[in-house]
């Protein structure tokens, strides 16, 4: 398809009477909005014809938009592994190359990246295929390239800003307790702890560390008829076992050597209430016995008591490992597993998620400035791209963090890469979490020096001594328990390091 390449003939300006003055300087300023809306959005046009990519451009930046240009696949590789963009157009006929490929690699490589096919009106089957593979529109070339563009444009759905104070710059939040998304898998759980909240029946949420699975179990307690009650968290891998036996269970005066009087266990506590058991699978076999009486007879005895009593407590359990995994390999008993699994949430990884990145981060600066004064922007798109882009192996904890890190360290009202991504830079010997990376990321603040050195200490001493837990205390001189602390402190894993 043929277009005009003379732009300027479209733009020339004519003589206009009074009656028209008014519709022109409304057109115009509807342009500079645009403008002003737009001028943030990266777009990579995606065509073998080099006089179509010229026209477009000249279209788009005409809007006050960035644009790149491909003509061909490995072109179009070579811009997106340089660069980020919000939006590709792309043509669904590339010389020798499927539009479709295309679609596909752009998906797999920058899922971040909005996609639209060009097609003629031959190829409109092509483009149903391409939305039925994840493109977001298609614009039909039979419009001529400036209603190309406007089509586009509208068609891009750019977050709304201003209006309804409950709708923030990248869409609608739900926040009952901290929990912040608008996705699919978000909305599930929502609904999930409507369904479940006044139920008495055991839940078990499980998920990646860092995914949130805390907030959850809170908001199953603090939305049920058990709110009034008592709501206590206790982690089942960072405290011995004799210590764990009697904050479950409680003990009485003189039972062991330091018991110096009576004390009730966290199920004596939360009758009527809420216990959450953190990191369920870490839970020593021994104790998974007597957990499970609990559970059945709904009844305690502490330790050197010579009679129960009865408890109305719900349990959550919490965990990041996969329960079933543990029960075959005789780590966890299969009866308890399916005790605690009454009711089930899985809390997906952020990267299963990464639409709520945005509501996340604004959550995150919104906190951080409250807490130090500060008055930091929400970063604009091509950042923000790189955000949902990353992986976030640490999850929503490892985003929080890192938004701390860089409101602290903002300057100038503005979040900047470095101070995002400064952990995950490499260090000179190409080895994560190497010396050259700390040395590489000074200054920081004190705390924040402190604590990416405590890290680096904690992975070193864990690969020294192979994820064994008991050798890296040995190692460092310290309790197997200030291990763990210092792990679930960073989010660091022992699994990570075992051989």
């Amino acid at each position: 398809m043929e277009w005009s390449l003379d732009y300027s003939v479209t733009h020339r300006k004519l003589p206009i009477s009074s009656q028209q003055s008014s519709g022109v300087f409304m057109e115009e300023a509807q342009q500079s909005s645009r403008k002003k809306r737009f001028r943030n959005l990266h777009v990579l046009v995606v065509d073998d014809d080099a006089d179509v990519r010229q026209l477009l451009r000249i279209c788009l930046e005409k809007e006050g938009l960035r644009v790149k240009e491909a003509g061909s696949f490995d072109e179009l590789k070579s811009q997106v592994q340089a660069y980020s963009f919000d939006a590709a157009l792309v043509d669904v006929y590339l010389g020798e190359d499927n539009g479709l490929d295309v679609l596909t690699y752009l998906i797999r490589e920058a899922p971040y990246t909005k996609v639209f096919i060009m097609t003629g009106h031959e190829s409109i089957s092509l483009a149903v295929e391409a939305m039925e593979k994840g493109a977001t529109s298609f614009l039909p070339k039979s419009l001529g390239p400036l209603n190309m563009i406007r089509t586009f444009l509208e068609k891009y759905e750019f977050p709304p800003v201003g209006g309804d104070e409950n709708v923030l710059p990248y869409g609608r939040a739900f926040i009952p307790q901290g929990l912040v998304g608008q996705s699919p898998s978000m909305r599930q759980i929502l609904d999930q702890i409507e369904q479940m909240k006044d139920a008495d029946s055991t839940v078990l949420i499980w998920g990646e560390s860092g995914t949130g699975k805390e907030l959850i179990a809170r908001a199953l307690h603090q939305n049920s008829l058990r709110r009034s009650g008592r709501l206590e968290a206790i982690n089942c891998g960072a405290i011995p076992e004799n210590l764990l036996e009697s904050e479950l269970f409680g003990y009485k005066k003189g039972s062991f050597t330091d018991a110096k009087r009576d004390k009730k266990g966290l199920f004596e506590v939360c009758s009527d209430g809420t216990l959450v058991l953190d990191e369920i699978g870490e839970m020593p076999l021994s104790l998974q016995v007597k957990l499970l009486r609990v559970l059945q007879e709904k009844e305690v005895r502490a330790i050197g008591a010579s009679e129960t009593v009865q408890v109305n407590t719900r349990v959550i359990a919490v965990t990041n490992k996969n329960l079933m995994e543990e029960v075959e390999k005789g780590a966890f008993r299969q009866d308890l597993y399916f005790r605690l699994s009454v009711l089930q949430i899985e809390v997906p990884s952020l990267r299963k998620r990464s639409e709520d990145i945005p509501l996340l981060v604004q959550h995150f600066i919104d906190k951080y400035n409250r807490q130090f004064g500060k008055n930091v922007r929400v970063p604009g798109h091509e950042l923000m791209s790189r955000l949902k882009a990353y992986h976030w192996p640490g999850n929503i904890r490892e985003l929080q963090n890192s938004i701390e890190r860089a409101v602290v360290l903002s300057r100038d009202g503005e979040i900047h890469l470095e101070h995002i991504f400064c952990h995950a830079k490499p260090s000179s010997s190409h080895e994560k979490g190497g010396d050259g990376q700390f040395l590489r990321t000074l200054p920081f603040s004190h705390d924040e020096a402190k604590r990416l050195f405590e890290r680096n200490y904690l992975e070193k001493l864990l690969r020294e001594a192979k994820g064994n837990i008991s050798k890296a205390a040995r190692l460092a001189g310290k309790h197997r328990v200030e291990i763990y602390r210092l792990m679930e402190k960073h989010n660091v894993k022992k699994e990570d390091f075992l051989d």
